[in-house]
């Protein structure tokens, strides 16, 4: 199956096989738990399962960026927030309790926050140094950029409506998630197309130039 896959990406890219970006590896990962998650969601006594979820994503955050502190922190309140949410669906919680709850939702909110910088630059320093081609200089900006607003959605205390288009900024360059693909919107306002690229175990991305914008 490797050979197969080795095979099918040295005719789509010519002789280069696609770079394996931890960015978009790790990106991978956290789409499985959200869609992990929310399958079990409405179900107060799936907690283990929840807890499961949330382990598993610290061990692949620690396989392709090292051990994170921050991160295992990030992950274990994600998982204690997701379960006080649930407790304040319960019609039968008391009122004292509640009101606790949801002041430690606001500490936990904080913590969150506090740490998401750490961790956005932890992973942005490990997608700069993936050796690339001086043809591939698009890619990293694109998965530093969509690692930076994953990593703001997965702090953030409410799930984001999507009302427009994500975008943020890696240094000059305008990085915009269309949700299968992204654009990069260069400082001469070229525009390049990044589509992911699933490997088996991991992932990749690949920039196209679109054209210019006026």
């Amino acid at each position: 199956m490797k050979n197969i896959l080795y095979l099918f990406f040295l005719v789509l890219f010519g002789c280069s096989p696609p770079v394996v970006s931890p960015g978009m590896t790790f990106l991978r990962a956290l789409n499985q738990y959200r869609e992990g998650i929310s399958l079990f969601e409405d179900r107060p006594e799936r907690w283990p399962d929840r807890q499961g979820l949330a382990q598993r994503l610290e061990s692949q955050y620690a396989i392709t960026f090292g051990r994170s502190v921050e991160f295992n922190r990030m992950a274990n309140l994600d998982f204690r927030r997701r379960e006080f949410l649930i407790t304040l669906r319960d019609p039968s919680l008391k009122p004292e309790r509640a009101r606790e709850i949801k002041e430690e939702l606001v500490q936990i909110n904080k913590t969150m926050e506090d740490l998401k910088e750490a961790v956005r630059v932890q992973m942005a320093n490990a997608e700069w140094k993936v050796p690339r081609k001086k043809s591939q200089r698009i890619e990293p900006i694109a998965a530093v950029g969509l690692l930076t607003l994953a990593i703001g959605e997965f702090t953030s205390p409410t799930p984001s409506s999507r009302p427009s288009l994500p975008s943020t900024t890696v240094g000059q360059y305008i990085v915009t998630d269309h949700g299968n693909f992204s654009t990069v919107r260069t400082p001469e306002r070229q525009i390049y197309r990044c589509t992911p690229i699933l490997l088996e175990e991991a992932a990749a991305i690949n920039c196209d130039l679109l054209g210019n914008t006026r």
